[in-house]
């Protein structure tokens, strides 16, 4: 995969916070681009590429890691059910992050390379847009975990 301003800006701070992630490799990538069944954001991929096996525990509670998110659609569709919400998940949409099973967090396949993410919380009925770009979100998270960064 390609390595971006972004993802290299983002490799340098992990480093200087002693933090080496685990980065999936290109076949994984393509195992999870298979499963999706269209192409993945090229953000995403990077992402998975930097750390997308793990970053030292770290995230441990938030389903974001590549042995995880084969899981997150289902999981999204039935919280959806149990919701009785009218919202239907689309099939150009990828669930890539779950929390603790009441709240999910997808970008949809057709909206770029660096999409933006829509989140969905139980009882919601419907989600809402929560950045609006997916390197947005992981700047966010990051600056939530390790305090103030720049990128």
């Amino acid at each position: 995969f390609m390595k971006s301003e972004f993802t290299l800006k983002l490799s340098k701070k992990l480093n200087e916070q002693s933090l080496f992630p685990i980065g999936c490799s290109d076949e994984e990538i393509k195992h999870l681009e298979n499963h999706a069944k269209l192409p993945l954001p090229e953000t995403y991929k990077e992402f998975l590429g930097l750390m997308g096996r793990g970053i030292g525990g770290y995230f441990a509670e938030v389903n974001i890691f590549y042995q995880q998110v084969f899981d997150n659609r289902n999981a999204m569709k039935e919280l959806l059910e149990e919701d009785k919400s009218n919202f239907n998940i689309d099939e150009t949409d990828f669930v890539f992050s779950t929390y603790q099973g009441f709240q999910f967090m997808y970008f949809n396949l057709s909206e770029g390379n660096d999409p933006p993410i829509y989140h969905y919380v139980e009882g919601a009925k419907v989600p809402t847009k929560k950045f609006d770009r997916f390197t947005e979100y992981i700047i966010k998270i990051f600056e939530e975990a390790f305090g103030q960064t720049t990128y």
